[in-house]
């Protein structure tokens, strides 16, 4: 439920097992509020992926109708790994422009 596999993305290696990783978003998943969403990431293995994530990624705002998880993406910056999510719909303010 909640929309899961809306946006999925490769999570290269975040564990280091030399398995690759994956991204999952569920943007109307209700978790406190209603479509708030999450993002999960999975570790692959020797047998796959698993059916349960090894990380849940909640939306930080915790705000209804926030679509956390809308889409996904992952860079690897050596030891730093970075995940990215989109939120559309929300409000933000403007950016004033440089120059």
């Amino acid at each position: 439920s909640g929309w899961f596999g809306t946006s999925v993305a490769s999570a290269g290696d975040v564990n280091g097992d030399g398995y690759a990783d994956v991204i999952v978003g569920a943007d109307l998943q209700n978790a406190g509020a209603a479509d708030v969403g999450n993002a999960f990431v999975y570790h692959g293995g020797a047998t796959g992926i698993p059916t349960t994530p090894n990380t849940t990624l909640d939306n930080p705002a915790n705000q209804a109708s926030g679509y956390f998880g809308y889409s996904v993406a992952f860079r690897d910056e050596g030891r730093t790994f970075r995940v990215a999510w989109g939120v559309p719909r929300v409000a933000l303010p403007p950016r004033r422009r440089q120059g």
